[in-house]
């Protein structure tokens, strides 16, 4: 409401809020209130999530082939 915002993020992303080009908080698994007008905020994940997948496709000879990774 009016501009001011609430910000959460997981234990498992690094937040830093700048206000007029200088950092005014930073780490990790942060929660605050900040100034939307006025603030800018970065966030890096620090992990990352191996998501199997699976292709059902056909070839240029219409073999069906199934991709996996």
């Amino acid at each position: 409401m009016f501009g001011v915002s609430y910000q959460k993020s997981a234990p498992t992303t690094y937040v830093a809020l700048y206000k007029k080009g200088k950092i005014v908080r930073e780490g990790t698994g942060l929660s605050f209130f900040y100034f939307a007008p006025t603030s800018e905020m970065v966030l890096v994940p620090l992990s990352s999530a191996g998501v199997p997948f699976v292709f059902n496709e056909a070839t240029a000879d219409f073999q069906e082939v199934t991709i996996q990774g």
